[in-house]
């Protein structure tokens, strides 16, 4: 059998153990990231409906004639959760 010294064997048990810390890393970076962009596109929706609808005229033509554009900040959160999932 190949015998392995004891600095190789402690060596072997702290790169596993820096690989298994940088997939958890990276795991809870993109959880953090897309938390982050979920509350960012809530925020930026509230923001929007305020400016829409702080001016009458142009939030009720966007209701009219485009209730679509409302909520155009929320795909914000949809990359959020695409972040989360890691795609």
């Amino acid at each position: 059998m190949l015998e392995i010294a004891k600095w190789q064997e402690d060596l072997l048990k702290v790169t596993v153990l820096l690989i298994i810390a940088f997939i958890i890393c990276i795991l809870f970076f993109r959880i953090i990231a897309g938390i982050a962009l979920i509350i960012l596109g809530i925020w930026l929706e509230i923001v929007w409906l305020g400016i829409c609808f702080g001016s009458i005229i142009l939030g009720i033509v966007l209701l009219l004639c485009a209730p679509h554009i409302l909520t155009l900040p929320l795909i914000v959160c949809e990359i959020g959760l695409e972040v989360m999932k890691g795609n």
